[in-house]
């Protein structure tokens, strides 16, 4: 039944934001879809929330109990004749908008793309479903983030792991929704595959902004997928795609909200969807105004309907600023980086709002105005996202620690590990760096889920970075500077804000903003030099994607040579439990040995930074059969040891090999004996002489 019931209220949630991201009014369908998708993962992250931190009832009936009471609020919030009429038209411009792809598709270079990228994407789907999670920060720290509150049953702060307590948990906040359902954190690579699927739609939905064809839209939409660094984490607990994904859905509301009445950046011909209020009298009896078109035609004509407004004026302004600011706290509670983001969007909504209202002579609207659009925005991002950084302040007295801020404390040591590591690109300048990393992607190479240089694909040091330039100045001259200076330049400035810029993984968004430069470039070339560069990228494309697929590192745990295809097909046929001991878990195989429902303890370093405690996910195992416990009072010998056992109630200690405890419990013969060890740096020990004593 765990199956069954994620899927269920997996489909709960889902029907939920269809139907209220179609009552926005939104202009073109795909912007429906990218809404839709903010909003599953903005309600997921609030469920967990709301019964995890709130009520303190992180369990499968609350969270089942969510879920339907999403579904009947939105159910009666959907109700009214006019928005089922809206739902309807939706759903029949969003089946005529796919029907677009067909034509996409007929270029064989475009169909070659998209068999690629599918191909890529699908193989590292099959290691995500046929393996447990394998890579290093999630079995450190993002699923055991995940896996405590699941024990604890409420968003407790995490006594095991220093980064568990400083990194923002909306990513692990969805494993452990799907968790308290399934019983299980081995789907937690879902989150990622999602958030590509996502991040695809929104690139798309950016370009067809940009007034850009859906030929060119899709290409720039698979060029994200296929990006090595997303390829290799979509079988992984990571959140550097989530992050990227969510801030370029977020991104791109925000942009619609700005769209300008009469302007280019308003629509492009062929692209908007008209409401039927635009129709002729005898269907707009039967759709009333502001339900959207069955098919796309031209905005020019919409605009000059004496029948009604265009499709810019009664444009979904607050309702997309809404739904983008779900998705901005969604984005700052992923990744503490898209802070920078996320103030960006603010400065951009707000001087773009101010400019507009006084350039136009309405100076006393001015205000009034940025401050409620700055509200719909804002309000939900706090919402959402405040929460992992009320709980830094309180455990560290700075909610953006590590980064010590205005006076605030910091950890320096840990801040540093962003820095540039010259043995990585040969240099410690940070820009040089990041242009080194970028130039890696132009080798066949192994690439793993956190590769510190390169990752963004050949076609970004070859095309898009390139196209960004272009793109500036195609834009502006064509009458659409809103993507021009609302999208193309605050994502350049955005690469010199971030921190560690020369780790691509933490600049993933770039694909979306060269994905935009690319397709506007595109649309502007001739025939054949369209040809000719799309040519290019195909072959980079699909250059990049096999040598992100060449080698599963995260499999062999080898960070030089990993299985191949046809190996890592082998091993899927391997029982479950030499599948389950592969890469990184094999240190850890004994620990699933021990029986069902024992209990740990760890000592209370264990935990801080710098202690020799890696990889606790394994000691919960991923149907989280076992639990983990903390001692509160130090343990120094023997006596202590069986003391701690008795008072927690557990059946094993983890010790640190080669440390004094382990000494002592060595020395005091009969009382505790090793039982298997955790890992490399660790062995449990229980109770009594042992088997042999």
């Amino acid at each position: 039944m765990t199956l069954a019931q994620v899927l269920g209220c997996l489909a709960l949630v889902s029907w939920s934001s269809w139907r209220w991201a179609a009552v926005s009014r939104l202009p073109r369908p795909v912007d429906v879809l990218v809404a839709c998708g903010i909003l599953v993962y903005g309600i997921l992250v609030g469920t967990v929330l709301l019964v995890g931190g709130v009520l303190h009832a992180l369990s499968a009936g609350p969270v089942a109990a969510a879920a339907v009471a999403t579904a009947v609020l939105a159910g009666a919030t959907t109700a009214g004749r006019t928005s089922r009429d809206r739902v309807r038209d939706t759903r029949r411009s969003v089946g005529a908008a796919l029907g677009q792809l067909g034509p996409a598709l007929r270029s064989p270079l475009v169909a070659i793309l998209a068999l690629g990228a599918t191909s890529a994407a699908g193989y590292r789907v099959a290691i995500a479903v046929t393996f447990p999670p394998l890579d290093w920060d999630g079995l450190a720290y993002h699923l055991p983030m995940a896996d405590f509150w699941l024990q604890e049953e409420r968003l407790a702060p995490n006594p095991f792991s220093f980064w568990a307590q400083i990194h923002p948990g909306a990513a692990e906040s969805v494993v452990a929704w799907l968790g308290t359902l399934g019983g299980s954190v081995r789907s937690a690579a879902a989150v990622q595959v999602g958030a590509a699927v996502l991040g695809a739609l929104a690139v798309i939905a950016l370009c067809r902004g940009a007034g850009c064809r859906p030929r060119s839209a899709l290409v720039a939409g698979l060029l994200f997928v296929t990006a090595p660094l997303v390829l290799t984490q979509l079988s992984t607990a990571e959140v550097d795609v989530a992050a990227a994904a969510i801030l370029l859905a977020t991104w791109h509301l925000v942009l619609v909200a700005l769209r300008r009445p009469g302007s280019r950046d308003a629509d492009a011909p062929g692209t908007g969807v008209a409401p039927a209020s635009h129709r002729a009298p005898a269907r707009s009896r039967r759709r009333p105004g502001g339900s959207i078109a069955l098919a796309e035609r031209p905005v020019e004509t919409a605009m000059t309907t004496p029948t009604g407004p265009s499709v810019a004026e009664e444009g979904p302004v607050l309702p997309a600023l809404v739904v983008a600011g779900i998705g901005a706290g969604v984005a700052v509670g992923i990744k503490s980086t898209n802070l920078i983001a996320f103030g960006m969007l603010g400065i951009l909504l707000v001087g773009t709002v101010l400019g507009r209202d006084i350039a136009a002579g309405r100076p006393g609207r001015a205000l009034g105005r940025a401050a409620v659009q700055a509200a719909c925005f804002g309000l939900p991002a706090v919402l959402l996202g405040a929460w992992w950084y009320v709980r830094n302040a309180i455990l560290w007295g700075n909610p953006f620690y590590p980064v010590g801020i205005a006076g605030l404390p910091g950890n320096p040591e840990a801040v540093a590990l962003l820095g540039v590591d010259p043995r990585q690109v040969g240099t410690t300048n940070p820009w040089w760096a990041t242009l080194v990393s970028w130039a890696d992607d132009l080798a066949w190479r192994p690439y793993f889920y956190g590769s510190p240089t390169g990752g963004l694909g050949a076609y970004w040091v070859l095309v898009l970075a390139p196209a960004i330039p272009v793109a500036v100045v195609l834009l502006v001259r064509s009458g659409r500077s809103l993507y021009a200076w609302g999208l193309l330049a605050p994502g350049v400035l955005l690469l010199l804000a971030y921190p560690g810029q020369h780790h691509p993984r933490y600049t993933l968004y770039l694909l979306g903003i060269g994905g935009v430069a690319l397709a506007v470039v595109l649309d502007r070339l001739p025939r054949l030099p369209r040809s000719g560069v799309l040519a290019i990228v195909v072959a980079a494309a699909l250059f990049s994607a096999a040598a992100a697929s060449w080698q599963a590192l995260d499999i062999s745990g080898n960070y030089e040579r990993g299985p191949t295809p046809p190996q890592v097909a082998a091993l899927m046929l391997e029982p479950a439990r030499e599948r389950n001991a592969v890469g990184l878990r094999g240190a850890f195989a004994d620990v699933d040995g021990a029986e069902a429902g024992s209990t740990f303890l760890v000592p209370p370093e264990f935990g801080d930074y710098g202690q020799p405690w890696v990889l606790p996910h394994s000691l919960w195992g991923d149907d989280l059969g076992r639990r983990v416990v903390k001692a509160d009072q130090p343990i120094a010998d023997a006596d202590q040891a069986l003391r701690a056992l008795g008072e927690h109630g557990a059946e094993y200690l983890v010790v640190t090999k080669g440390s004094t405890l382990e000494a002592e419990l060595t020395a005091a013969a009969g009382l505790l004996h090793p039982a298997f060890d955790a890992g490399w740096l660790a062995r449990a020990w229980a109770a009594g002489p042992g088997p042999g004593g």
